[in-house]
């Protein structure tokens, strides 16, 4: 994998939001790859109201690899999401 410079990761996390589906789901799958603590809490806020499933496995998947104690009530809150895929990566 290549690296992320700098200015770029420090975008990511500002865009995990946007309104576009494609672009939070670019960010979410560039963000499980960095593994940067840094986007723990903006991932965290949009892991719960995130509407796509497909983003919605992203983050909670980075929540998961970011191993941080912070992220266990979000991990637990999303053991009952509807979608399998996304209460498997909240086991992890």
């Amino acid at each position: 994998a290549r690296a992320v410079p700098a200015a770029v990761r420090s975008l990511l996390p500002s865009l995990v939001d946007d309104p576009s589906v494609d672009v939070r789901l670019g960010v979410a799958r560039a963000l499980l790859q960095i593994n940067d603590r840094a986007a723990l809490e903006p991932v965290a806020r949009q892991v719960v109201v995130e509407p796509d499933a497909r983003v919605r496995v992203e983050l909670t998947n980075t929540l998961g690899r970011l191993r941080d104690p912070r992220t266990a009530p979000v991990l637990v809150d999303l053991l009952d999401d509807r979608s399998p895929e996304v209460v498997a990566g909240a086991c992890d």
